[in-house]
Formats: C-alpha cells, structure tokens, sequence
C-alpha cells in the first residue's frame, strides 16, 4: 500500500512497483510529480487548499535537497500555521554552511548557521 502524502520512487519501488507503473500513474492523472522522482496521489493535491500544496511542494522539495536543509521563511511560516504571503510564493529552505544556494526547481535555497534549537522536526509541526 502507497502512503497517502508525499513519496519517492523508492518507495513505489519498495512498495512493489515498477518504474514503468509509477510512469503510468503520472501518466494518468493519478499522481502527481512533485519533483523529479517524487510524488503524491492527485486525489491529495485536488484535496490540497493553497497551504496543503505549498507543503506537499515543500516536502517533495526536503526529500531531494542536500542533507541538513530546513524549510525556512514563508514555507515554515506554512507548516506553523502562520499567515502566508497573498501570492504564490516558492519553497524556501535553509542550510548550514558550507552549502550552496544552487538548487533546482522552484525552490529557493539560503545558507544560514542553524544553531541548537532554532529548527523543529516537522513531525513536532501542525
């Protein structure tokens, strides 16, 4: 069974899938590409209202960034529950240095030192 949020082609693959199948399931409207090799089930971004999706795009956006990143700024502001921004904004994170800024997709990426205690799990966020 596919988890019902956001996930990666290894987890199709782990699920049983075949590269061929999850292509098949883009193909058709019944998922969603996210970023490359990630997804959700179109059912979950349709039943998404403009924050949902902003944090489905900012999971998806976690899952391929480099390791240590944080979603930051108006994304976190998102996962808090905080008011966001009138216009669609992009995922923003943050990483510790030395990172880069480089990132592809639409997503803005910043290097900040992360000190203890200045990031949240996002299982602690909601």
């Amino acid at each position: 069974m596919m988890p019902t949020t956001v996930f990666g082609m290894n987890a199709a693959l782990r699920a049983g899938l075949t590269r061929q199948q999850v292509a098949r399931r883009v193909r058709s409207g019944h998922w969603r590409r996210l970023r490359a090799g990630v997804y959700c089930r179109a059912l979950d971004w349709d039943a998404a209202d403009r924050r949902g999706r902003h944090l489905l795009e900012a999971t998806a956006a976690l899952m391929s960034a480099p390791g240590g990143c944080v979603i930051s700024h108006a994304s976190a502001a998102a996962a808090h529950d905080l008011p966001m921004p009138f216009a669609p904004t992009p995922v923003w994170m943050t990483q510790p240095p030395p990172g880069t800024t480089r990132y592809p997709g639409c997503a803005r990426l910043l290097v900040a030192t992360l000190g203890p205690g200045t990031c949240r799990s996002a299982a602690t966020v909601g």
